[in-house]
């Protein structure tokens, strides 16, 4: 097995079958520009559920590599690459692997970082207020948040689908929703946070340094500094109510269930299109049929949750899942009516 390095905004022209190892962003990056060149590329994922492919999908599991002829295999990540060394010398793989030097899994996107006084002014401004982080799923039809009279409130994305409700901040961190929705967005006379690479759609906003990356590996509790990105918009709520000082913060409307969602969308790697009614989200247009989304990585988002968790309690601060039902039972649970009479 032969290895090269490859040096950052380097990509070399590659022949006969090469195959992508990781189907996260970076890897969806490389696919797509090496199988506009070369028809033989295919991804190798080993999470990605193939239940949820279109049928034009060029996906292999790492085990499938023995029975292919594969002359180059790329690893699609850095922080992974001897995890991925290691499946494919388990192989007995005789071909030739591309790794990326340095410690940034995205090539495509260097991080220019800057100051950001207008969101350090935000530090501690809620010190010791309870805090509402709410999500948009489905069940947020039974918590209804126009019942809260005492408490800061954060929301995200199409929330102004829920009529009569004006959240204390907005946010947005999905590309495609700031895409989509940036109209709907901009007209919204709220106080907003989005990451400095949507300024481009989202107007009049308070910008942060987001870090889009393929694994969430720290909870921040700088937010004026940068946070990662990439996991879901309720884990970056969730870090800025910490820096906002808010204890406790309750969670609702987060179902952390987009089964009905995948059966009714087009697959295309990580994009989602939508082809009818929207069951897993509160409101029945919140994708309505032709919008993209992002696939939804659970592993990434429950491994963001369990930092967040680990964070509040190593803090001695509190975080609870006042949704009702849901499959996310990473947080303690309590009811929204209890969440509410505590904060009378």
């Amino acid at each position: 097995m032969k290895i090269s390095q490859i040096k950052n905004n380097t990509l070399p022209n590659l022949s006969g079958i090469v195959a992508i190892f990781g189907a996260g962003k970076l890897g969806q990056s490389l696919y797509s520009f090496y199988s506009e060149k070369n028809k033989n590329t295919f991804l190798i994922d080993d999470y990605l559920p193939l239940s949820h492919l279109n049928t034009d999908s060029r996906l292999l599991r790492s085990k499938d590599v023995q029975d292919i002829h594969i002359d180059h295999i790329f690893l699609a990540s850095v922080k992974a690459r001897k995890r991925m060394l290691e499946t494919i010398k388990s192989l007995s793989y005789d071909g030739h692997v591309l790794i990326f030097e340095g410690e940034d899994d995205d090539i495509f996107a260097p991080y220019k970082f800057i100051n950001r006084p207008e969101i350090r002014r935000y530090k501690n401004v809620h010190k010791n207020e309870s805090a509402y982080i709410i999500g948009n799923g489905p069940s947020l039809n039974k918590t209804d948040p126009r019942l809260i009279k005492k408490g800061v409130t954060f929301a995200a994305n199409a929330i102004y689908l829920l009529e009569g409700f004006k959240p204390d901040y907005h946010f947005c961190d999905d590309i495609y929703i700031a895409e989509q929705r940036a109209n709907e967005i901009n007209d919204l006379d709220w106080v907003k946070f989005y990451p400095a690479d949507q300024e481009k759609w989202l107007k009049n906003a308070n910008y942060f340094n987001g870090k889009r990356v393929p694994w969430i590996s720290k909870f921040s509790d700088k937010f004026d500094e940068y946070i990662e990105l990439n996991a879901t918009v309720s884990y970056t709520m969730i870090q800025m109510a910490y820096f906002m000082g808010c204890n406790p913060v309750y969670l609702i409307g987060m179902d952390h269930d987009y089964t009905s969602l995948l059966k009714t969308s087009d697959q295309n790697g990580n994009t989602m299109i939508s082809n009818s009614e929207d069951k897993s989200h509160f409101h029945k247009n919140y994708f309505s049929k032709g919008m993209k989304w992002h696939y939804p990585w659970m592993k990434r988002i429950e491994a963001a949750f369990l930092l967040a968790h680990d964070h509040f309690t190593k803090n001695e601060r509190k975080l609870f899942n006042a949704t009702d039902g849901g499959n996310l039972n990473i947080f303690p649970r309590i009811s929204f009516k209890d969440a509410l009479d505590q904060n009378k």
